[in-house]
């Protein structure tokens, strides 16, 4: 059973702030830092959810509800509620009751580990989203921290480029590379949440290419966030060819929610995603994924291979032995 503590937040804020957090005690105290920092024209409230953490999150949260019952609102959580996906623990039930408990016209993220660093960032964007109306959500640029060493977000994603000042539906389904801790989204296009949201194994790329057919995203160039990089992240410390099945499963429950718009970017995404992790596991080694992803490949383009493809891509996955005789015969 989740519990909210009592507060007096507003009951009609501009924005809802959504913290989902767990096993963050070395940076929960931040986030909420950050959020009361914002300098604003207008209510804002901060709903935190605590997913019942071992580290003292709880005891953090506890304490900065009690500082500031006008604006934070704590929701204390039971560990047996957590949904898992991968086998892995995630944050959608804490998140989803997040989002149905906001009672702003603007829903802004900032996961539990990550923190605001621009005291202008609320205002800057509400300002930018009443003046496009059209727009379902903005993003600005943020910091990657690992091991006190910043990244620039954005660039790393887009091999130096920033993004144009409207993405459209198409690209995001191509990949998400909003970062979560600087989103800001109309409340009102968010609900019902599509069966994705619940079903993929991450919900943040589905969440902003279901909020992205009711309008543009919007990006502010400034940098309003730093994302940390740990040990306890679900995502960030895993490996390549993870995250590669990570992203093939989640595209193939977007391309259902978007259904034929976008389905040559779907198509398309999945046959680079496939040789990016078939390439990965033959150089790992690991020749089951490689031939389950062979035959993935094939499947998906629904294409009768080539011999010399055969010998180029499949030979290494079945016979890596076989593969490396034919390599030097061919060099000789």
């Amino acid at each position: 059973m989740t519990v909210e503590v009592p507060n007096t937040a507003p009951a009609e804020p501009l924005v809802s702030v959504v913290t989902a957090t767990y096993q963050h005690a070395a940076f929960i105290a931040r986030n909420i830092a950050g959020v009361a920092a914002q300098q604003v024209r207008f209510p804002v409230e901060h709903l935190i959810g605590e997913d019942e953490s071992t580290d003292g999150t709880r005891d953090i949260c506890r304490h900065a509800a009690a500082e500031a019952p006008h604006r934070i609102r704590l929701f204390l959580r039971e560990r047996k509620d957590v949904v898992y996906r991968m086998g892995r623990p995630t944050a959608r039930a804490n998140v989803t009751d997040l989002y149905t408990a906001a009672r702003g016209r603007y829903i802004a993220v900032c996961p539990g580990d990550d923190h605001w660093i621009d005291a202008g960032k609320l205002q800057a964007q509400v300002d930018l989203m009443e003046q496009h109306p059209h727009w379902a959500g903005c993003f600005t640029n943020a910091w990657n921290v690992r091991e006190e060493q910043r990244t620039d977000y954005l660039r790393s994603w887009l091999g130096g480029a920033l993004p144009a000042s409207e993405t459209e539906l198409r690209t995001l389904v191509r990949r998400n590379f909003i970062p979560s801790a600087t989103f800001l989204f109309r409340r009102d296009i968010l609900f019902p949440l599509p069966e994705a949201f619940f079903d993929a194994p991450v919900s943040d790329w589905v969440l902003v290419c279901h909020l992205a057919r009711f309008g543009p995203m919007g990006y502010l160039d400034r940098h309003t966030a730093e994302r940390t990089i740990h040990a306890g992240g679900i995502i960030s410390q895993r490996d390549l060819l993870h995250k590669l099945e990570v992203n093939l499963l989640t595209l193939e429950h977007i391309g259902r929610m978007v259904g034929p718009s976008c389905a040559d970017v779907v198509a398309q995404r999945t046959t680079e995603l496939l040789d990016q992790a078939l390439v990965e596991a033959r150089s790992k080694g690991r020749w089951k994924e490689a031939r389950d992803l062979w035959q993935r490949r094939i499947r998906h383009l629904a294409l009768r291979p080539t011999l010399q493809e055969r010998m180029r891509v499949a030979l290494p996955a079945w016979f890596p032995g076989l593969a490396r005789v034919y390599q030097r015969l061919r060099r000789n």
